[in-house]
């Protein structure tokens, strides 16, 4: 039997879903067609939850912050996996940012790599280039 397919997914997964103009959009609804299609097994975290509403309010108008609110509650009754954000999290996360040498990963994304080998998932649905560079594969890259 095939090894399950376990997904972590990153904020801009989240937000080019989210946003219909998002420059991802059409990327993600790939990605999300491939997970659908290998029932993926999706975890996200709460620190991506935050940054996910952080992002979105930052580029939508106010009067969609109810929709924005709706959103990432939808997310907590959906079928993800949500993985907790504390200590131990944000110090390996931190000790991975500090190692980094290029600009193209930040402290968020870190924290994220962290979450995932702690919890043993190897496979990330997002956009940003950083996760290559610290030897993480993207869903994007695979299909």
């Amino acid at each position: 039997m095939p090894a399950m397919l376990k997904v972590f997914v990153d904020a801009d997964a989240f937000v080019a879903s989210f946003n219909p103009s998002d420059t991802n959009r059409e990327k993600a609804e790939k990605c999300v067609a491939y997970l659908e299609n290998n029932n993926a097994s999706l975890y996200t975290s709460e620190l991506v939850l935050l940054e996910t509403a952080n992002v979105i309010i930052n580029r939508v108008k106010s009067t969609q912050l109810k929709r924005i609110r709706d959103y990432v509650r939808g997310i907590h009754r959906s079928n993800y996996t949500i993985l907790p954000f504390n200590s131990l999290i944000y110090n390996a996360g931190m000790k991975i940012f500090e190692n980094q040498t290029s600009r193209k990963i930040g402290a968020f994304d870190c924290c994220h790599i962290a979450t995932m080998k702690e919890n043993g998932i190897n496979l990330i649905f997002s956009f940003d280039d950083g996760y290559k560079k610290n030897k993480i594969d993207r869903v994007i890259d695979v299909i």
